[in-house]
C-alpha cells in the first residue's frame, strides 16, 4: 500500500492523541502529506510530542464539541484532502461517567459535524477528491448484544446503560447513515482494546499495570482478572484503519470492519505476562470480585471479515507487543 498512499493528502482528527499520533507517524512513513485537527495544541508529555511529530505536521485547532461544518469544509477543500481519518473523541468510560453530556456531544455531534463537512465539500463526489473516510468506532458499539464473538452483521441494540457506550453507538450509526444516505466513501473501524507505546496520560490497563510494576505499587484487578478482552497492538490497529482507507471506495458506503486480536485474553493473563516480562519479581497484584458497574464482562469480536475483504490481520503477538510496550515505558517514565 506504500505506492497507493504516496503523495496523498490526509486530515486526521484527533491526531494528537494516542491512536492518532501513531496513525500520523505511519502515514508520514508512507510519504503522505498530513494535517491534524485537535481541540488544543499538544502539551508536554502528549503522545504527539513523545513521538516527535511537532515539526512534521500542521496542527489545526478546532472545537469538535461544537463543530462548524463550514469551517471544516474549508479545511478539507483548501487542503485538497484525499482522505479523512476521524479519530477525535472521548474514549474513556470513567470520563464519560463524570461528563456524560460532553462525551455524547463530542463523540456523536463531533462525528456528525465532520461528516457533514465531507458531504458539503466541493470535492466529495469528484474523481480526484475525497477517496476515503475512516471513522474510528469501538467494540463498545456491540454492548447491547449478548452474542460472542461480536460480528459486524449483529444488529446493534440500543439498550446501552452508560454514556460512553451510548455515545459510541450513536457515532457509529451517524457514520453509517452518512455513508449509505449520501454515498460517501465511509468505512467504520470497530476497534478492540488498543495498547502500545506512548499511551499517555496513563489511564488504560496496560500502561497502568506497567506503571504499578515499575514503581512496585499494588495493582488491583476487578472480577479476579477473569474478564476476557481482545487486545490489539496499536501498529496493527493503525494498519487496519489504513487498509480501510485505501479500499473503501471499492466497497459499500458505510461498511463496517472489526479490528482486533486473533483471540481474547483475560486481563489477569495480560498483567501476569507484563510481570514476567519485567523480571522484577513483582508480587503486589491483587484480585477482587468487585467490578466497576459500568464495565461489561467478556468483550471480544470476530475479525474474519477484515481478513477476507481487506487482507488485513494482526501481525504482532500479545507477548511481543507487551514486551515492546513495557520497554518503552521503562525508558520513558520518570
Amino acid at each position: 500500500m506504500t505506492d497507493y498512499w504516496k503523495g496523498k493528502r490526509v486530515l486526521v482528527t484527533g491526531g494528537t492523541g494516542f491512536l492518532g499520533s501513531h496513525l500520523v507517524k505511519k502515514l508520514l512513513q508512507k510519504e503522505v502529506v498530513v494535517a491534524t485537527l485537535a481541540s488544543k495544541k499538544p502539551v508536554p508529555g502528549s503522545p504527539f510530542l513523545l513521538l516527535g511529530l511537532e515539526k512534521e505536521v500542521e496542527v489545526i485547532t478546532m472545537d469538535l464539541e461544537n463543530p462548524d461544518p463550514e469551517s471544516l469544509r474549508k479545511v478539507i477543500d483548501e487542503g485538497n484532502m484525499t482522505h479523512i481519518f476521524h479519530l477525535a473523541g472521548q474514549p474513556l468510560l470513567e470520563e464519560a461517567m463524570k461528563d456524560p453530556f460532553g462525551t455524547i456531544r463530542l463523540n456523536m455531534v463531533g462525528t456528525a459535524g465532520v461528516l457533514q463537512a465531507c458531504k458539503q465539500s466541493q470535492r466529495a463526489n469528484n474523481e480526484e477528491g475525497i477517496q476515503g473516510i475512516v471513522v474510528c468506532s469501538s467494540i463498545n458499539a456491540y454492548n447491547g448484544s449478548k452474542e460472542l464473538p461480536y460480528k459486524e452483521n449483529l444488529p446493534l441494540i440500543a439498550d446501552h446503560q452508560y454514556p460512553y457506550e451510548t455515545s459510541i453507538l450513536g457515532a457509529d450509526m451517524v457514520a453509517r447513515t452518512y455513508g449509505k444516505a449520501f454515498r460517501l466513501p465511509i468505512g467504520i473501524a470497530r476497534l478492540s482494546n488498543v495498547y502500545g507505546p506512548a499511551d499517555m496520560p496513563i489511564r488504560r490497563l496496560v500502561p497502568v499495570a506497567i506503571k504499578r510494576i515499575l514503581s512496585d505499587e499494588p495493582f488491583v484487578l476487578e472480577d479476579s482478572g477473569a474478564v476476557r478482552r481482545s487486545f490489539v497492538h496499536v501498529s496493527d490497529a493503525i494498519e487496519g484503519m489504513i487498509s480501510i482507507g485505501s479500499q473503501i471506495r471499492g466497497l459499500l458506503p458505510g461498511e463496517v470492519f472489526n479490528i482486533g486480536s486473533k483471540k481474547p485474553n483475560t486481563t489477569r493473563e495480560v498483567v501476569e505476562q507484563l510481570i514476567e516480562i519485567s523480571e522484577t519479581g513483582y508480587n503486589k497484584l491483587q484480585l477482587t470480585e468487585e467490578a466497576r458497574n459500568f464495565e461489561r464482562k467478556d468483550q471480544y469480536h470476530d475479525i474474519t471479515k477484515a481478513k477476507e475483504t481487506l487482507g488485513w490481520h494482526p501481525r504482532i503477538e500479545l507477548r511481543e507487543g507487551l514486551s515492546e510496550t513495557f520497554q518503552w515505558y521503562k525508558k520513558n517514565l520518570h
